[in-house]
């Protein structure tokens, strides 16, 4: 009942009485039946409620596509488990989330991440285009319900794809400090060097 928005009242309830408080009013129903029965109709007509439910029964089973943006890396599709040992192992440590854009998106980073001398990554800038946080590590961009993470939409896919796809470099000029975006080639340069090398075949002689 609680994905629906519904709360046991304990105190005002009897065993063929149930009374739920919800935002908008009260709900009585005379046995767990009759309230499974109702829920399972709501969960059928409202995908919304039959998300919430789900993630519920079933956290574990629940992915969402996000962005993974790493430092000297283009944005990843990538999908991830909602759980927060999902979210920690992507950041690599302790989750902290900021919610920098006026769009329903959230970003998931690594709490302790200029602490510990991650790698700084993308810079955040204000309204008149000034830097104005650096985020170190890695970080997730993610939709956002009233209470949860959620899939980006395509569109905001494509939207932050576009305004993270250049890694950056950072330069302190006098009490500011400029991003500076890393050219394409070098960016493929870096990635080709991190890819393993494949060993030559050792040479067989036939018999």
């Amino acid at each position: 009942m609680e994905a629906a928005g519904y709360y046991l009242d304990p105190i005002e309830s009897t065993p063929d009485n149930l009374r739920f408080v919800h935002e908008g009013g009260v709900m009585q129903m005379e046995s767990w039946e009759a309230a499974e029965e109702w829920l399972n109709g709501v969960v059928f007509d409202d995908p919304d409620v039959s998300d919430k439910v789900e993630r519920i029964l079933h956290p574990e089973e629940f992915k969402m596509d996000v962005l993974l943006v790493e430092p000297g890396k283009y944005p990843q599709r990538v999908q991830i488990g909602t759980e927060l040992e999902d979210l920690q192992k992507a950041v690599g440590g302790p989750i902290e989330v900021t919610y920098p854009f006026e769009d329903p998106v959230g970003i998931i980073c690594n709490e302790e991440g200029k602490l510990n001398g991650m790698d700084l990554n993308r810079a955040l800038y204000d309204d008149e285009g000034r830097v104005s946080d650096i985020i170190a590590g890695p970080f997730l961009v993610t939709g956002l319900t009233e209470d949860n993470f959620q899939s980006l939409t395509d569109d905001q896919m494509v939207m932050f794809e576009d305004k993270f796809h250049s890694p950056e470099t950072f330069i302190r000029m006098g009490r500011s400090i400029m991003a500076i975006p890393v050219p394409d080639d070098v960016v493929r340069e870096k990635a080709e060097g991190m890819k393993p090398r494949e060993k030559p075949a050792p040479d067989i002689e036939a018999r």
